[in-house]
């Protein structure tokens, strides 16, 4: 089977929490990927996002809303900042 090299990919995903708290998680995928995220979340009730080395799981019950955007710059090493 023959490997296919696909470029690089990066998205930001901006989560809204109940109490109106903003934190944003950058993961190593297209924006594409958001639908997957959403018939994951709808199935099992978390939004699970992995980033790099770590996973973040939210119970959807503590989220308002999230959005994912496709960032075009190569990221820094260090992720963003959680916007509060």
């Amino acid at each position: 089977m023959e490997k296919t090299d696909y470029p690089e990919r990066w998205s930001d995903v901006e989560v809204t929490f109940n109490d109106g708290t903003i934190e944003t998680y950058r993961l190593k995928v297209g924006a594409n990927f958001g639908r997957h995220l959403a018939k994951q979340a709808g199935e099992d009730n978390v939004l699970t996002l992995l980033c790099g080395p770590k996973v973040h799981s939210f119970p959807l019950a503590s989220v308002r809303s999230w959005t994912m955007s496709e960032v075009s710059e190569q990221p820094s090493d260090r992720p963003p900042e959680p916007r509060r």
